[in-house]
């Protein structure tokens, strides 16, 4: 019964959610935003948002700059952010929460 109401109401939320569909780029910079606020201190506004994550999670020495990864036998160093990324299937939300 719950899901015919559910379904029988459904009109009324048309239009009223917007899907958040954000790029890595978008993410990191959301991401360095938020850890700016923290140590209270600002990048460098000429780097790109890569470098400029980089350097903000550099300063916190608990979190990893890089991870190994290895597909088919073979091993991958990149960058936690990525790898991040790669197993959240780009959904952000899952991140920053």
């Amino acid at each position: 019964m719950e899901i015919m109401s559910n379904e029988r109401d459904a009109y009324r939320y048309i239009g009223k959610y917007h899907d958040i569909k954000w790029s890595g780029i978008e993410l990191a910079i959301m991401l360095r935003k938020r850890l700016e606020v923290i140590i209270g201190e600002s990048t460098n506004k000429d780097d790109r948002p890569p470098a400029r994550l980089d350097w903000i999670l550099r300063q916190f020495p608990c979190i990893p700059q890089r991870s190994l990864v290895s597909v088919g036998g073979k091993e991958y160093e990149m960058s936690v952010f990525i790898d991040v990324l790669r197993h959240s299937f780009w959904r952000p939300r899952e991140i920053s929460t």
